[in-house]
Formats: structure tokens, sequence, C-alpha cells
């Protein structure tokens, strides 16, 4: 399987601030990637962020993410999706330009690929990545006034402030927790296609590995 092409790409970040710029390159997967952060704050300083082929932001694997100021134009999929335990994050004053062309603007809990292969320092495996959990979405809002569309898969619902939202489901009058289940299995039994990370990729770092325990 291809992989993702991310202009810009923040990776195993700890305590910093930094500021994304739009870039538009093409085969662009997503604008702007999030992996193995914690306590990370990213401002977009306001500016137009368009997607790629997937979506605008997407954050995998990261511990109280901050992010705020961004415009954000999507297209064919999210125009953010944070997935594969992120635990602890923020959105804030975020305007969506217009509504992803899917079903869902912001989507919550989604299979990562590290949930097939996550791996504790001694090689064990976990069955699959915590709950992408501890939200807030703070003014986060469509630009023409109409509700922003979450979807929370393998993930609990954020606490809302200032926000106006509509709480969608993955599959019509199925339970989002019953599509996660069949969803992630077929994915872990390699049913559905997924990318196999490197195994020092997959490894989960000393902070995941110590959440896990606390």
């Amino acid at each position: 399987m291809k992989s993702d092409v991310n202009p810009q790409s923040f990776f195993g970040l700890e305590d910093e601030m930094v500021f994304p710029c739009p870039l538009v390159i093409p085969g662009t997967s997503d604008s702007v990637k999030f992996s193995r952060c914690r306590n990370l704050i990213a401002d977009g300083r306001g500016q137009l962020f368009e997607s790629g082929s997937e979506q605008v932001i997407d954050g995998v694997r990261c511990r109280d993410l901050t992010i705020l100021n961004f415009r954000l134009l999507p297209a064919a999929q999210n125009a953010i999706t944070l997935k594969g335990w992120c635990n602890g994050y923020t959105l804030e004053d975020i305007v969506f330009i217009r509504h992803s062309a899917g079903a869902q603007d912001i989507d919550l809990g989604n299979w990562t690929d590290y949930d097939r292969t996550a791996l504790m320092p001694d090689g064990t495996p976990l069955r699959w990545l915590p709950r992408t959990t501890g939200g807030m979405l703070r003014r986060v809002r469509m630009a023409d006034g109409s509700r922003v569309r979450v979807r929370c898969l393998y993930a609990d619902r954020p606490a809302l402030e200032d926000s106006e939202v509509e709480w969608v489901n993955a599959v019509p009058l199925i339970s989002n927790s019953l599509t996660t289940s069949f969803y992630f299995t077929a994915k872990r039994r390699g049913l559905l296609s997924t990318r196999t990370p490197s195994v020092e990729l997959a490894t989960l770092a000393e902070w995941e590995v110590a959440a896990l325990a606390a």
C-alpha cells in the first residue's frame, strides 16, 4: 500500500509549540500530520489549510495535543481525523469553510495501522491502541453557521464549549461501537488492506507505556 505524503509532519515532539504553514503540493495525503507527540500546541495563526487526497489534519498516538486557529478547506475525506489513542486533545478556534464530501467533518477514533502492530518494548503486541478520549471542542464552527459533523468510532464524545455539532454514525441505523468492532477485527485479521509500520515505529514510546499503566 502506498505511503502517505504529508508536507508537514510533526513526529515525536514533546513540550513544544509549532506554527504549521499552508502548503499545497501535488500528491499530498494529509496537509498536516501529528504522530507520537506529547504536550504539543499547533497554532495555524488563522491561515487557510486545504486538504490533500485525505485529511487536512491527521493526528495519531498523541497525548495532550492542542490544535488552534486553523481555517480548513476539506475535500474528499474528513477535515480532521484524530485516531490511534489521541488522549487529551483540544480543537480550538477552528473554522470549516465547507463540509467535507463524506459523512463527517471530524472523525475520532478511526482505525490506524498501529492498531494491528502496536508493540510493547518487549515485543508483546497490544490488542489495539486505547480509545481516543479526553477531548474538547472549543469554538469549533462552520463558516455558514451549520453544525459541524462529528463521528466517534473507538472514541469518547468530546466535551463542547461554544461549539454546535451533529453526532453522526458510520453506518445508518447501526451503532458506531458495533461498526467499529467488526471493522477493527477485519483489519487486524488482514481481511481488509493495511500498511505495516516498521517495528521501530510500531513500538510504544516510554511515555505511552507509562500512560497505559496509569
